[in-house]
């Protein structure tokens, strides 16, 4: 069978960490009732979508690799590594080969991934909102430090996965959502730390 280089583990781990992250959204956002939390709640609602989506995307991903990699152990290639149709489980084992056949698929840098949630109007509203129009509570700055502390440590977490994913992935379309979710990490931890820069 043939060894799934590092690519599923990566895969694994990183749907771990989005997982962690969308329930501690959920705990946050639960605990910020007071009104005065309402932009940033917002913020952190937009933020809880996006890691909802990458949640379900790599583990649509996990799932689709390995049985790519089945399908390439399954039909015709041997052990044999002087004849051609042998290259891509070699290509695949040192992580160096887009699989022949497969269809690669561009995804638009900055755009929503996803399916439709609704209501249509409020995600389309959350998509939209700009960092300047959220009011932080400055008397609640403490609570709020703290909060965006605990998120930009997952935060980084998920780009690093993401960015590893990038490096080792082998198909055009698992690099290419590997690089639009760690662009949006990379969002989120932008508009994180100047939450925390008007803060101080």
């Amino acid at each position: 069978m043939v060894e799934v280089v590092g690519i599923e583990e990566t895969l694994r781990e990183i749907e771990e960490v989005e997982k962690r992250a969308e329930k501690d959204y959920r705990s946050i956002l639960k605990k910020l009732k007071d009104p005065q939390y309402a932009d940033f709640r917002v913020l952190l609602l937009r933020m809880a979508i996006d890691t909802a989506l990458h949640r379900h995307l790599i583990e649509a991903l996990r799932k689709a690799y390995r049985e790519a990699v089945e399908l390439v152990d399954e039909f015709g290639y041997t052990d044999n590594i002087e004849l051609p149709e042998d290259a891509p489980r070699r290509q695949m084992n040192e992580e160096i080969v887009i699989i022949p056949g497969l269809p690669s698929m561009v995804l638009p840098g900055g755009e929503f991934m996803g399916g439709k949630i609704p209501p249509e109007e409020a995600l389309r509203e959350l998509l939209n909102l700009k960092l300047e129009n959220v009011v932080i509570p400055f008397e609640k700055k403490k609570e709020i430090a703290k909060v965006v502390d605990e998120i930009l440590r997952l935060e980084g977490k998920m780009r690093d996965g993401y960015s590893h994913l990038e490096s080792k992935a082998i198909h055009p379309l698992i690099k290419a959502i590997a690089v639009e979710s760690k662009n949006n990490e990379e969002q989120h931890i932008s508009v994180l730390q100047k939450i925390k820069e008007r803060m101080e």
